[in-house]
């Protein structure tokens, strides 16, 4: 289970991060660009992380079991085979993830934004995706049963069926 204190200064350490790395991106050519922070396997068990910000992070392998994301920003994280087992990630933004073979079971992904995830291979077995926004969203080879809710989801331009 995750420490809240290390939590916020891990928080406060992305965003610091974060900032240096726009006001860099003034003075860099895209090729010198793009750098990730790295909290690969980082355990965020349980934590509170409502609104935190993770664009752009290397989160592969993290556990974000029974993680409060509420309004979480993951725009551009590399999430493979992340944890986010019966978490809270209502309203996240998610677009252009690269969640490859996470475990998002029962993960309640109410009107978070997916728009061009990558979520091949993924478990969203009982997941909740009513009002998600999956437009563009990499959907082949998703494991999901007949409790995986789609209800009003939208999915133009989805990519769905099996992975050749």
């Amino acid at each position: 289970m995750a420490d809240q204190t290390l939590v916020e200064l891990v928080l406060r350490s992305v965003d610091e991060f974060n900032n240096l790395r726009k006001k860099q991106s003034c003075e860099k050519s895209e090729s010198e660009q793009e750098e990730m922070l790295d909290l690969s396997h980082a355990d965020f068990r349980n934590a509170k992380l409502a609104g935190a910000n993770f664009e752009g992070v290397n989160l592969a392998g993290a556990d974000f079991e029974k993680a409060n994301l509420i309004g979480a920003n993951f725009k551009g994280a590399f999430l493979y085979r992340a944890n986010f087992g019966m978490a809270n990630l209502e309203e996240a933004n998610l677009k252009k993830v690269f969640l490859q073979s996470a475990n998002c079971y029962q993960v309640n992904f109410v009107k978070a934004d997916l728009e061009e995830a990558d979520l091949k291979w993924a478990d969203l077995r009982c997941a909740n995706l009513k009002e998600a926004n999956l437009k563009k969203a990499d959907l082949r080879a998703v494991i999901s049963n007949n409790s995986t809710c789609f209800e009003g989801a939208n999915l133009t331009w989805a990519k769905i069926g099996s992975y050749k």
